[in-house]
């Protein structure tokens, strides 16, 4: 849990809450003009200065979240590289210890959220509500019937979509099309790779000491994945059979049928 906390941290987002055995973080939300040229006039040139600042802004933050999530495979392939090795490194034990592969889904969502101190006089905390964060939790969930381990939403595709034209962000649709209240039919798009990404200079910003795991560099960067097949190779991740893929699903929001 604290390599990912790391990687949510180095990215430059914040962690709100943890829920059992997730983590819910946003980026972005913290910054003192979000939305200061809202109270300008319309024609205002300083409304449209401050609009395109925040528009910047808000790809920046995007951004850092991908770059944070993506942080996150190698952080896990490294955690399972090094479970391994302690599992088989004691299997001759007569109480022999053992370290589980785990696997993780990360889902991103772009949108207003609303953020304060919420809840009772018997509990207060810091956190983010409303639609948006609604459909992150929903797209967090829809990574295991997708085979994916980052998933984003179509405001979060929009917001990078010079960064994917200019190949510096590789992302696959989902070919399962769902229903969204107020958005109507949708898709979901897998994270294949961030070709620039430097890892190692990345993680040497929050431990100078940092040395890159040679067998786990291919998780991202210029030696990573091109394909959300090679991911799924990668890590151990079925290919799935869309045709029973059912991301309408009213109660549990995800089924995949038998």
């Amino acid at each position: 849990m604290g390599r990912m906390v790391n990687c949510i941290t180095i990215s430059g987002g914040n962690v709100d809450k943890f829920e059992g055995d997730a983590i819910m973080a946003v980026w972005g939300i913290l910054r003192d003009d979000s939305l200061d040229f809202e109270k300008l006039p319309e024609n205002d040139e300083n409304r449209k200065v401050l609009e395109a600042k925040h528009k910047e802004h808000i790809k920046e933050d995007t951004y850092n979240a991908i770059q944070g999530t993506i942080a996150m495979r190698y952080a896990l392939m490294k955690y399972n590289k090094d479970a391994e090795a302690f599992t088989k490194e004691h299997e001759k034990e007569p109480l022999a210890k053992y370290k589980p592969h785990i696997r993780i889904g990360c889902g991103l969502n772009s949108g207003r959220a609303t953020a304060g101190i919420m809840g009772s006089e018997d509990k207060m905390e810091y956190t983010a509500i409303g639609d948006a964060v609604n459909f992150a939790s929903r797209t967090e969930s829809s990574n295991k019937p997708c085979g994916t381990d980052i998933l984003i939403t179509e405001d979060t595709f929009a917001i990078l979509k010079d960064y994917i034209d200019a190949g510096k962000l590789i992302v696959e649709r989902i070919p399962v099309e769902f229903e969204v209240k107020g958005k109507g039919a949708q898709h979901f798009y897998g994270v294949v790779n961030m070709p620039e990404f430097d890892l190692e200079a990345f993680f040497k910003q929050g431990d100078p000491d940092f040395v890159l795991d040679k067998d786990c560099e291919k998780a991202v960067g210029p030696n990573g994945p091109k394909t959300l097949n090679e991911v799924r190779t990668m890590l151990g991740i079925p290919i799935p059979d869309f045709e029973k893929v059912n991301l309408n699903e009213e109660e549990n929001k995800i089924q995949v049928k038998q």
